[in-house]
């Protein structure tokens, strides 16, 4: 008896896990696009920048006032010749809107109830402000060439709002309602 209800609750902490807003994927360049950033270096304080970013490499550029300036700093993504890893970050906020479904739910056993699971249409908005940090990681290997990869990491908070439907009828208000 006590190893089925850790067996359900590890079941629900999975279940909430894999199907939640958060859904697990591989997100290293999840919204890495070309737009602007600021810039972060080693020692330097945060500046404007315009990332024009392609599957080869990221190109950045200054940006002084409302002006883009011509001079860029590129990263090679993937293997590289370069000798000297250069440790950068950029972030980004924006608008994030969501449109989700929640396939099952469940309501578990009450005094006069059985435990109930029902599949019925659930729709629900979020809308939020994302914070999102990408960092290139830099690695050398033995023969000295150099390997950048973006890492990417991010968080949001927001709003979540939706309708669901329900049957009401004697099996889910305790025979509060009779059936029709």
């Amino acid at each position: 008896m006590r190893w089925a209800k850790l067996i359900r609750v590890i079941l629900l902490v999975s279940l909430m896990i894999n199907f939640s807003c958060g859904v697990i994927q591989k997100s290293s360049q999840h919204g890495f696009d070309s737009g602007y950033y600021k810039h972060y270096r080693e020692n330097t304080p945060a500046e404007k920048v315009y990332l024009n970013i392609t599957e080869d490499d990221v190109s950045v550029y200054p940006v002084v006032g409302d002006q883009v300036q011509n001079s860029s700093l590129i990263f090679p993504l993937g293997v590289a010749d370069s000798i000297a890893p250069i440790p950068s970050r950029f972030t980004k906020q924006s608008l994030d809107i969501d449109i989700t479904t929640v396939l099952l739910k469940y309501r578990p056993k009450t005094d006069q109830l059985p435990p109930q699971l029902s599949a019925e249409l659930n729709v629900a908005l979020y809308a939020g402000w994302r914070h999102d940090y990408y960092r290139i990681k830099s690695k050398k290997n033995p023969i000295g060439k150099v390997r950048y990869d973006v890492v990417n990491r991010g968080w949001d908070v927001g709003v979540l709002g939706g309708t669901g439907t329900t049957l009401i009828g004697p099996s889910t208000t305790s025979t509060a309602i009779s059936q029709e």
